[in-house]
């Protein structure tokens, strides 16, 4: 039996603990829905500076079919914006 493939929850919480520092002054947001059929994996929005950081995470369970599409979306929503991906 191969093994099992990692999913996006456990690298999300990970990334999230180990990003809180940085982002201290923003609020995290798990699953964003930036339009009716694009949700953004993380969301770190600091209001205080008006900035908004978007972070889609590809485990190694995903593909990468919508990728293009999900990231023309979020392009126009966020200032910056990252693509967290298994190797």
């Amino acid at each position: 039996m191969p093994p099992k493939k990692i999913k996006d929850w456990p690298i999300r919480k990970e990334f999230i603990k180990r990003n809180l520092e940085f982002f201290k002054s923003t609020t995290f947001v798990n699953e964003m829905g930036i339009n009716s059929k694009n949700i953004v994996d993380v969301a770190a929005l600091d209001f205080n500076k008006n900035i908004f950081y978007g972070f889609e995470i590809k485990s190694e369970a995903d593909n990468l079919q919508r990728l293009f599409k999900q990231l023309s979306t979020y392009v126009t929503f966020f200032n910056i914006f990252y693509v967290v991906a298994h190797e």
